[in-house]
């Protein structure tokens, strides 16, 4: 046999050695379901599984019990180690072999879809993300909250912890927007944090205050007096109008109020604009 060869099947040998090694590893390190590791379920939340491979593997997930959802989150970060690296570059170019070996990338898409797919189950354990001012998940993690809805109810607390983050903010107030109804009682919350935000973020205050429907005579004055604030950026003053009158809609003294302050910011904003044009025209 040439050496070339020998040498070819040599290589894909040692690498099918490794990869049993590291499903073997993977089988004592992870939880297990009728005698198959984590890892094989997983692949049931690949992008080209079936309705039916996805919902096989969401019940086995379910019947490793509460320990595999702190697994999962963890595998939101995986990252390849320089050998695994190596692995997957060789068996990307051996036919039939890529399936066989799961990268860091892989393990993070099925991580991410298999949390989706359990839905409120996994809440805590995305939380758990958040809440960990160390983790670099943080922004993952309430994106991931936010499209989980109101099965996110129990997350309500730790995103209204995280609005006055300049990073966070915007990102936990479109969550709660997402979370709907059972966040309705932090529209307040949001109306004071309009009061401060910077004016590229402020949006998500409507889009978030319009999604929960809070109690319209709890949240319009308040915002109402934000619109009417000078000392508040112009484009939050505006959000605020918008909002204002979204809530007031079918309440004729908010919808009076909210209207008075719709007046009353185009009176500034056109104060504004002709003291701007005429410091332009000079003396």
């Amino acid at each position: 046999m040439p050496r070339r060869q020998w040498l070819a099947l040599a290589s894909v040998g040692l690498i099918l050695a490794l990869a049993f090694v590291a499903s073997f590893l993977a089988l004592v390190r992870y939880p297990t379901y009728q005698g198959r590791p984590l890892s094989f379920w997983l692949k049931g939340f690949d992008s080209n599984a079936s309705a039916e491979r996805q919902e096989e593997a969401s019940r086995a997930l379910r019947s490793m019990g509460p320990a595999v959802y702190p697994v999962l989150a963890g595998m939101l970060d995986a990252r390849d180690s320089r050998f695994r690296e190596a692995l997957t570059a060789v068996a990307g170019i051996v036919p039939g072999l890529r399936s066989k070996v799961s990268g860091a990338q892989d393990y993070r898409n099925r991580a991410r879809r298999a949390l989706m797919a359990l839905g409120e189950e996994s809440v805590p354990a995305i939380t758990a993300l958040l809440t960990d001012p160390k983790s670099e998940l943080r922004p993952q993690a309430i994106l991931m909250l936010g499209e989980l809805g109101v099965k996110s109810a129990g997350a309500v607390p730790a995103l209204v912890s995280v609005m006055r983050d300049p990073d966070l903010g915007d990102g936990a107030v479109r969550a709660l927007g997402n979370i709907g109804a059972p966040a309705a009682g932090e529209a307040p919350r949001i109306v004071d944090w309009l009061r401060a935000v910077e004016p590229a973020r402020a949006s998500a205050a409507f889009f978030a205050l319009r999604a929960m429907k809070p109690h319209s005579r709890s949240v319009v004055p308040a915002l109402v007096a934000v619109a009417n604030d000078e000392s508040v950026s112009s484009v939050a003053r505006a959000v605020a109008v918008a909002s204002a009158r979204e809530l007031a809609s079918g309440e004729p003294d908010l919808e009076n109020l909210s209207a008075e302050a719709l007046m009353l910011y185009q009176s500034m904003d056109w104060q504004r604009r002709g003291g701007r044009q005429r410091r332009r025209a000079g003396p």
